[in-house]
């Protein structure tokens, strides 16, 4: 997987989520989470969680879309003042 730019993560993530497949949008957006190296510490990362929140939301998954809301702002709202 190549680098991508928070541009370029946004390109996909409207597109996915406007067709409301939900599936596809959990799918692409983990692979994002689950690549370490390329979510580091970039916005992406955060990005990529909120999406498969909204992508869990689209399918209808209450107590999935919940759990990943948390997670992202569990670790993203920590240092926040």
């Amino acid at each position: 997987m190549s680098r991508f730019s928070c541009a370029q993560f946004i390109c996909v993530e409207k597109p996915i989520l406007m067709l409301r497949n939900g599936n596809a949008a959990a799918a692409e957006f983990q692979k994002f989470i689950d690549h370490r190296g390329l979510v580091m510490n970039l916005p992406l990362g955060a990005l990529a969680r909120l999406a498969v929140a909204r992508a869990y939301a689209i399918q209808g998954d209450t107590v999935k879309a919940r759990a990943a809301y948390q997670e992202f702002f569990a670790r993203h709202t920590r240092h926040a003042p």
